[in-house]
């Protein structure tokens, strides 16, 4: 396979001082590619058949990142493109039947090779092994201990120095959990919460279906990462070498984050546009003004504008109704009297 090997992984393409590592793009592009494809399909997702355009494109780049290997990024891109099906209106029960088959070819896949089988054996027993392949999570669960409620202070970590592997990375969030203690992860956490329910209201309040389905996925896409990682670093997941968005240095996960929260607000800015927008108010006469009194025989006039006056026609009209200067109603009364 192409590229130059990191940690393990031959998936980086190396071009001077620029590390570009594709499988991060891939995950993008089916987000992208899928919102496309399905928003155009008004009989789409009645069964698992009509998904087979998507799904055979999700198969042939799950198998290139799987070549690297990547087993990580290959699990982000299921739990992606399963949240862009829902979001465009798959039936949850074919979705179910989908994740069975999944998940069953992902097992016998992480037993085939020795390193994936020994990694869900310590995911399983990771005291078995405290030196060898358990010492990652030990020293993680560790450094979350130590942070206890309130943290030890920014920068007075311990673990990140000396003994927690890939700590300015994968291990980021047990970084925050020891110098930030149980406050700081329950903040990163309602941070990531709030994060997604801003996606799906837009995703919901989107005014197409491409919109709908593309800020679904694309939200899902930034939360599966954050619930891998999180579960992975509290012993809640196997290891996989999900970054944490946002938060992990690397800069080809922070473009594709960037890149995600941008569309997601292009399209919130069309929604909110759509429900939210006050109407502009009319110039010119009222509706009412518009209005015709039917006279005659269904004919149509219009009310003819009051005129005016000048004072010599009111003085004459006063003569010509009795209706000089101390004359009228009242004066008469009070001549009778």
């Amino acid at each position: 396979f192409m590229g130059a090997a990191i940690n393990g992984t031959k998936g980086w393409f190396i071009f001077g001082p620029v590390q570009i590592q594709p499988a991060e793009f891939v995950k993008l592009g089916l987000v992208l590619y899928g919102a496309n494809l399905l928003a155009d399909r008004p009989d789409r997702l009645y069964s698992i058949r009509d998904m087979g355009p998507y799904l055979g494109m999700t198969g042939v780049a799950l198998l290139l990142v799987l070549a690297q290997p990547d087993m990580g990024s290959a699990m982000v891109a299921v739990f992606a493109v399963f949240v862009t099906l829902f979001a465009a209106g798959a039936r949850p029960r074919d979705l179910g039947l989908l994740a069975g088959g999944v998940g069953g070819v992902a097992f016998l896949f992480a037993l085939a090779a020795p390193y994936r089988r020994d990694r869900l054996l310590t995911f399983l027993n990771p005291d078995g092994d405290v030196t060898g392949n358990g010492f990652q999570i030990i020293q993680a669960k560790i450094a979350i201990g130590s942070g206890g409620f309130d943290g030890v202070g920014i920068g007075n970590g311990v673990q990140k120095a000396f003994y927690l592997p890939e700590a300015h990375t994968d291990m980021i969030s047990a970084v925050i959990g020891e110098e930030f203690g149980f406050l700081g992860m329950i903040a990163l956490i309602l941070v990531y919460g709030m994060l997604g329910y801003a996606g799906f209201q837009i995703a919901r309040k989107a005014k197409d279906d491409y919109g709908r389905i593309l800020a679904g996925g694309l939200t899902g896409l930034i939360l599966i990462q954050a619930c891998i990682n999180l579960y992975a670093v509290m012993g809640m997941a196997p290891l996989t070498g999900v970054p944490l968005p946002l938060v992990s240095y690397g800069n080809n996960s922070l473009i594709v984050s960037l890149i995600s929260i941008g569309l997601i607000l292009n399209v919130g800015r069309g929604g909110r546009a759509a429900t939210l927008s006050k109407p502009v108010p009319r110039r010119g006469p009222r509706p009412n003004a518009r209005l015709r009194l039917i006279e005659g025989e269904g004919q149509r006039r219009s009310p003819q504008p009051a005129r005016r006056t000048s004072g010599a026609q009111r003085r004459d009209s006063g003569r010509r109704y009795g209706g000089a200067r101390g004359s009228g109603p009242g004066h008469s009364r009070r001549a009778s009297r």
